[in-house]
């Protein structure tokens, strides 16, 4: 797409050369016209149509590449959010119905379908928050941390798993787009492996605005009193090669943030990301 799109000032350029050709064309053919022979006649007004034709095919290779650069507008057509407005209902009622079905029917007091329903529900919830995710694609990052919270609050309760949320008030520096995004996923993914795999009580989640070197930026810290980077570390999660932490790194990396983890004060890990404020308007 980048290459048609840097064709667009020359196709520009070659459409205005041609204009003056045409026109000086015109202009000399009149100019001669009374003392030119019939043949002569003849050859300029093929000539004449032939230029036309090729004007013609300039224009439209002009106006298509026109059309291009309209269709990578940051705000999706409306036609492509009520698409995403349908596949969400789909999936929240189809995909959604059945898992809720598959998971009532399970015996929780039974160990081996407790795992299943557990999984079973871990499933339903990925599912509504990626509901979520299409149906609010031009959400600021709060307003999407809060939906975040609202689906996360009854699985972690069922859980026995006590979270502290703590966001700042609605600021206009606030990441928006691909930035937005990307935060929202990295914070599911950490809130996961927590529920995962660190056997921990308490959560916590915090976003803030602070200095970072020179500069603002935003923090976001998801700390847990789970079992730690040790045992995380053997079930690979934060090993060089783990996925769950490659994937986070990735996403932070894509909207030029940085992704840390350390030991948090509650005895556990905190995933620690940090995105200067340059960055959170990214389309």
């Amino acid at each position: 797409m980048l290459p048609l799109l840097m064709k667009l000032p020359g196709a520009l350029l070659q459409l205005c050369l041609w204009c003056c050709l045409f026109v000086a064309g015109v202009w000399s053919a009149i100019v001669v016209w009374e003392d030119a022979t019939s043949g002569q006649r003849g050859a300029w007004l093929f000539a004449g149509a032939c230029a036309l034709m090729l004007g013609l095919l300039l224009g439209l290779n002009v106006y298509r590449l026109m059309l291009w650069r309209r269709r990578r507008s940051r705000r999706p057509s409306e036609e492509l959010r009520a698409e995403r407005r349908r596949i969400a209902r789909d999936l929240h009622d189809g995909v959604g119905s059945q898992l809720v079905s598959a998971s009532a029917l399970l015996d929780r007091q039974d160990p081996v379908q407790q795992r299943l329903a557990e999984q079973l529900d871990q499933c339903l919830l990925d599912l509504r928050l990626v509901v979520d995710s299409m149906d609010g694609v031009e959400d600021g990052l709060l307003l999407r941390m809060a939906r975040l919270r609202h689906r996360l609050q009854p699985a972690l309760a069922q859980r026995g798993l006590s979270m502290d949320w703590d966001m700042p008030e609605v600021d206009s520096d606030e990441p928006q787009g691909l930035a937005a995004q990307a935060l929202l996923m990295i914070t599911q993914e950490a809130v996961s492996n927590v529920l995962q795999h660190a056997d921990a009580t308490e959560l916590r989640v915090v976003l803030s605005l602070e200095a970072h070197g020179d500069a603002p930026a935003w923090h976001l810290r998801v700390l847990d009193n789970g079992r730690g980077g040790a045992q995380l570390a053997r079930a690979g999660l934060i090993s060089p090669g783990g996925y769950g932490l490659a994937s986070m790194r990735a996403r932070a990396a894509q909207v030029g943030a940085s992704l840390q983890l350390e030991a948090a004060p509650l005895g556990g890990l905190c995933m620690h990301v940090v995105l200067p404020v340059r960055s959170t308007t990214q389309p």
